[in-house]
């Protein structure tokens, strides 16, 4: 679900190229949308600011028209019997008429459960001990969790899984200006999980053909590199500059 901020920014556009102050520019628009998916992500924030966050909250849905789709497209072209099930499923998940298993979990009526995260890790990737430098197989497993610290937690499991010395690289915690050592103490800067940058301690496992780390959040601008350096069989780690 897009933020309320982007609904409201598209309102002054038109305004501006319309020279009109009405809502939109007095022009109609088109806007598709489902209020059963996530709610805005806002970084560092609480629930309520989330909320606070949907259309629903701007001053922009006053002058909206709602129109509720009825017809599910995709299973009626196709006349997929399976495929109308499991959009009911979903739309019962969505309206919240499945069954509850306590005060706090339902149970879907699809897929499969597990009962805790090892189970979970020998179900996605069996045998990983033996299987992990075969790429074809890694290629085809995934773990997504939606937390980091969740998904960090996990990768040291499956890490220690696997046969191999751990080497471990940490990052710069230095200030470079002495009087920002209060404000931003050592232990603050190693708590910090920025979405594009690895962990404070990154742990790898070497082998000939493959450096083993689930890593989750890359950036495609900021990576860093890890390189083996044959004649001293060590490794090089580098953050290469971006033009």
């Amino acid at each position: 679900m897009s933020n309320k901020a982007m609904f409201e920014a598209l309102d002054r556009t038109p305004q501006d190229l319309r020279h009109n102050t009405r809502i939109m520019g007095g022009a109609t628009f088109l806007m598709a949308g489902d209020f059963r998916q996530t709610l805005p992500v806002v970084r560092a924030s609480t629930r309520a600011n989330e909320v606070n966050a949907r259309i629903k909250h701007s001053y922009v849905w006053h002058s909206v028209i709602s129109r509720h789709l009825q017809t599910n497209m995709r299973v009626h072209l196709r006349g997929d019997v399976e495929s109308e099930a499991f959009a009911k499923q979903l739309l019962d998940l969505g309206d919240g008429v499945l069954p509850f298993v306590d005060d706090e979990h339902i149970r879907l009526p699809f897929g499969n459960f597990v009962p805790n995260v090892e189970e979970l890790i020998r179900a996605v990737l069996p045998d990983v001990e033996t299987n992990f430098q075969d790429l074809d197989w890694l290629r085809a497993r995934a773990i997504l969790w939606p937390h980091n610290t969740t998904a960090d937690a996990t990768n040291k499991q499956v890490l220690d899984m696997i046969p191999g010395e751990i080497v471990s690289f940490m990052s710069i915690d230095t200030n470079k200006d002495e009087n920002d050592a209060v404000k931003y103490p050592p232990e603050l800067l190693n708590k910090l999980t920025p979405p594009e940058l690895p962990p404070h301690l990154l742990c790898l496992k070497c082998f000939p053909n493959i450096l083993w780390n689930l890593m989750r959040n890359s950036s495609e601008k900021t990576h860093l590199l890890i390189e083996r350096e044959h004649s001293c069989n060590c490794l090089i780690n580098t953050i290469p500059s971006v033009s």
